[in-house]
This record gives C-alpha cells, sequence and structure tokens, in this order.
C-alpha cells in the first residue's frame, strides 16, 4: 500500500477503507465476518474484494465508526482534527493551521544557552539571526514545540563543541 498510489490511501475514502479493514484484523476478525456486518449496517450486500470501493465516503464515514465501536474503541477517534480540545499555547498561523507554540521550559532553555554561546537573545542581535537562519523566527516566543526542539538541539550541540561567534574569535587590532 503505497500513498502515491491513486485509488488505494492517498485518499480520505482510501484511508477510511484501510482502517475499516485494519481494524477488523486488529480484532481478529474474519473477512465473512466483516462484510457480513457491513453489509447490515449498510442494509445492502457488500462483495469481498472490491465492495468498500462502492461505498460513498458518508457511508465509509459510517462504517469506520461501526467497526470501531464494535472492536471496542470510541466512535470518531478516526477522524483527524478539530476533535481535541486546545489548551494554552495554541495559536492560529495565518494559513488557518493551528500549531501548539514552544513550553514555557522550552523557550527558558533556549534563552539561557543563546546567552551563553552569544552573549545576547535581544532582536536584532547574532542570536536573533541565528534563529531567523534556522527556523525563520528571530524571537523564541514565536517557536513552534518541533522548531523549539530543533534549536534546542543545536546549541546544545555547539555548546558542547566550545562553539564561539566569528566576532569573539577576532583579535583586536
Amino acid at each position: 500500500m503505497t500513498a502515491g498510489r491513486p485509488g488505494k490511501a492517498s485518499t480520505p475514502e482510501g484511508r477510511l477503507r484501510v482502517y475499516i479493514v485494519l481494524a477488523a484484523r486488529r480484532a481478529g476478525w474474519s473477512e465473512r465476518t466483516l462484510y457480513e456486518g457491513l453489509s447490515q449496517v449498510l442494509g445492502r450486500r457488500l462483495v469481498r474484494g472490491w465492495g468498500l470501493t462502492t461505498c460513498t465516503k458518508p457511508e465509509l464515514v459510517e462504517l469506520a465508526d461501526w467497526i470501531t465501536a464494535a472492536t471496542g474503541g470510541v466512535p470518531g477517534r478516526h477522524r483527524r482534527g478539530g476533535r481535541e480540545r486546545r489548551g494554552p499555547g495554541w495559536q492560529r498561523d495565518p494559513t488557518g493551521v493551528v500549531v501548539r507554540l514552544a513550553t514555557r521550559p522550552q523557550r527558558d532553555l533556549i534563552e539561557r544557552l543563546g546567552r551563553e554561546l552569544f552573549g545576547a537573545t535581544s532582536p536584532g542581535s547574532a542570536f536573533a539571526h541565528f534563529l531567523a537562519g534556522m527556523v525563520g523566527k528571530t524571537e523564541a516566543r514565536l517557536l513552534t514545540i518541533g522548531q523549539a526542539s530543533k534549536v534546542i538541539e543545536a546549541l546544545m550541540d555547539m555548546s558542547r563543541r566550545g562553539w564561539r561567534p566569528r566576532a569573539a574569535e577576532r583579535s583586536p587590532a
């Protein structure tokens, strides 16, 4: 199953079909048991092997909810996005994507490592230029969790290796 092949798992319908079959396999159901149950839910006979391809997206969602409930899960868990409550730190970027901002401990660690290595973390400093080059943001408070992890890893590596800014290496003339 390759995500790039059309008709397989590259579409939402394809991912729902795959989910239905895999959920039944994880529960130990036979293929016959699965298709009998699906046929009862839809009220029409589904033929093994290609029956799920004849289903519309709303039917597939209904079947996915049914298989989830029948195997002991919570219906609706297969759906993506918008289901979880948003806690502190959630923000929408200009494209409307929800991002999780860096945690306070991450920001504090970035600030501390930035001061140790660069001397200052203010906007316009060498540290701000380092951040801009690495993740495209000039302040630690604007970083997402993933970006913060990337920056922390880089700063810790620089610290371990004894890195110093080029301006500090130059001797006064």
